[in-house]
């Protein structure tokens, strides 16, 4: 239980740091730019035009520019 605990607020720490404009990779390994946050739903650009929404259950790491 405890590890569980420590995985959930390392994510939360993470969601808290995303920003618009900020590059992540999800879980699943796409690779996209954050252009907005909202309460439960990150928009991601994931090429020209095409934006991705995931929920913010989804497993973001920021990646750089």
């Amino acid at each position: 239980l405890r590890a569980g605990r420590n995985r959930q607020k390392e994510q939360q720490a993470t969601v808290a740091r995303v920003a618009v404009g900020v590059r992540v990779m999800t879980t699943a390994g796409l690779f996209g730019t954050v252009t907005a946050v909202e309460d439960d739903q990150i928009d991601l650009e994931i090429a020209p035009g095409v934006t991705l929404t995931v929920t913010c259950d989804t497993n973001v790491e920021g990646y750089g520019e």
